[in-house]
C-alpha cells in the first residue's frame, strides 16, 4: 500500500475516534434517554425522539420548551436577543433570564431555576415548571421494562395516564398487574401563599341567558351563593323562562345592552336609549328594572363612553360596574378557576367577570370551594346600585 493511502486511512480513523469520544462524553454528561415516553394531555408527543428528555444525576427530568407549547392553555415566548423566555398559564407565569439561571414569577419573586440549550432547544426542569404554573405532572415507571413515561396536563385531559399507556403501549404493564398508582419523582417545591385577609367577592356572569345558564344556576344553588347576571335584551326576549329562573334564585339582574353590538352605541344618547329599551323589556317580562349597567367587554372597549357620557348616565340613575378580574371563556375550567382565585387573592374587592360559557359552571364550583375553605376571609355579595359600594375599578386590571 502506498504511503499516501496509509496516511489518509490513519487520518480517517483518528476523526472517527474523536467523534465517537465526543458522542460518548455528551451521553454521559447529559444522561439523555430517548426511551422516555412523553405525553401532553391525552396525546403522545411525537417529537420526543427528536428532542429526548434529559435526566440529571439527581433524577430531575429536563424537557424542551417545545413540549409545553403543545398545551392549548400554555404560551411560550422567547426573546433570543435579550436571552429571556417566558412561560404563561392563565395569570401564572415564569420569566427566565438564561444568563443568570434565575426565574421570576407573577409576584416578581426570583427563584434559581437552571435551564440550558441542547439540540437547538431550551431545556427546563419539567416538574418544577409544572408546580409553579399549576400544571399537572405525572411520572410512571413500567413494572415490566423499567421504562419511564411522563405527562404534563393543563386541565384538558379526559383519560388517566395509566389508561393511555395501556392502550398505546401494550408492553408497558405486565398483563397480570392491576392498574398502578401514578407517582412523582420529587416533592414539588412548596409555594407559600400569603395569608388571605378580608375579601369581598362579586360573582358576575355576562352574556345571559344562554345555553349554560341552567348549569351555572345549579352550581350557585348548590353552594348557596348569589351572583349578578348581566342580561342581553335580545337573549332575554328569546328565553324568558331562563331570566325568570335567575330572578327566582334570588340573583341580581343587570343590564348588558340589547344586542351586545357596540356599533350601535355611537354616543351618549344612543347608549341611554339602549339602556332604556332593555329596561322596558325587563319590566315586561320579569316586572323589574335595573340601574346597573356594563358595556360589552368593559367600559374601556367602548370609545363613546366618555367622561361626559358617564356623568349623564349617573344623572339618570345608572351605575357602571366594570370588573377587575377577567376570566376568559376560552380557558379550561381549571385555568379559569386559577385565574379567578388569583384575582380574589390580589383584590380586596374582587369583581369576577365570567361569561355564559361551557366551562363556567365547573370553574365556579372550584372557585366556590376555595371561598368555602376561606370562609372566614371571603364574603360573596351581589352588586347593588349603591354609590358607596364601588369606586370605579377599571376593567380587567387584576
Amino acid at each position: 500500500m502506498k504511503p499516501r493511502y496509509v496516511k489518509l486511512i490513519s487520518a480517517m480513523i483518528c476523526i472517527i475516534i474523536v467523534f465517537a469520544a465526543v458522542a460518548l462524553v455528551r451521553t454521559e454528561l447529559s444522561g439523555t434517554s430517548s426511551s422516555i415516553i412523553c405525553y401532553y394531555n391525552d396525546r403522545a408527543w411525537s417529537l420526543s425522539g427528536s428532542y429526548p428528555v434529559d435526566v440529571n444525576t439527581s433524577g430531575v427530568y429536563y424537557v424542551p420548551l417545545t413540549l409545553f407549547v403543545q398545551l392549548p392553555d400554555v404560551n411560550v415566548r422567547i426573546n433570543e436577543t435579550l436571552q429571556t423566555f417566558i412561560i404563561t398559564h392563565g395569570d401564572l407565569y415564569l420569566s427566565f433570564d438564561t444568563a443568570s439561571d434565575f426565574a421570576a414569577n407573577q409576584d416578581k419573586i426570583r427563584t434559581p431555576i437552571s435551564t440550558y440549550e441542547r439540540y437547538g432547544e431550551r431545556y427546563v426542569p419539567v416538574e418544577i415548571i409544572c408546580a409553579y404554573l399549576e400544571l399537572g405532572y405525572e411520572k410512571v415507571i413500567s413494572p415490566a421494562t423499567g421504562a419511564a413515561a411522563i405527562r404534563i396536563t393543563d386541565g384538558n385531559e379526559e383519560y388517566s395516564f395509566s389508561t393511555l399507556l395501556r392502550r398505546k403501549h401494550p408492553g408497558f404493564y405486565p398483563e397480570d398487574t392491576t392498574m398502578p398508582q401514578v407517582t412523582t419523582p420529587v416533592t414539588p417545591p412548596v409555594i407559600v401563599q400569603p395569608t388571605l385577609t378580608e375579601r369581598t367577592v362579586y360573582l358576575t356572569i355576562e352574556d345571559c341567558p344562554g345555553v349554560y345558564t341552567d348549569d351555572i344556576l345549579a352550581v350557585l344553588d348548590e353552594y348557596g351563593c348569589k351572583a349578578t347576571f348581566f342580561i342581553i335584551g335580545n337573549k332575554a326576549a328569546a328565553d324568558i323562562e331562563a331570566v325568570s329562573k335567575i330572578v327566582a334564585g334570588g340573583h341580581t339582574v343587570a343590564l348588558h345592552t340589547m344586542s351586545h353590538d357596540t356599533s350601535v352605541l355611537t354616543d351618549g344618547e344612543a347608549i341611554l336609549a339602549d339602556i332604556e329599551a332593555e329596561n322596558e323589556l325587563l319590566s315586561r317580562i320579569i316586572k323589574q328594572k335595573s340601574h346597573i349597567w356594563r358595556a360589552p367587554n368593559g367600559s374601556d372597549k367602548l370609545p363613546s363612553l366618555t367622561p361626559e357620557v358617564r356623568v349623564m348616565l349617573a344623572a339618570e340613575g345608572y351605575i357602571i360596574w366594570d370588573s377587575n378580574v377577567n376570566v376568559p371563556s376560552t380557558y379550561s375550567a381549571a385555568s379559569a378557576a386559577n385565574t379567578a382565585i388569583r384575582g380574589i387573592r390580589n383584590n380586596e374587592a374582587a369583581i369576577l367577570r365570567f361569561t355564559d360559557s361551557a366551562n363556567t359552571a365547573e370553574a365556579l364550583r372550584r372557585v366556590l370551594d376555595f371561598i368555602n375553605n376561606n370562609s372566614e376571609a371571603c364574603e360573596v355579595r351581589t352588586i347593588s346600585p349603591a354609590f358607596d359600594e364601588y369606586s370605579g375599578i377599571g376593567d380587567d386590571k387584576a
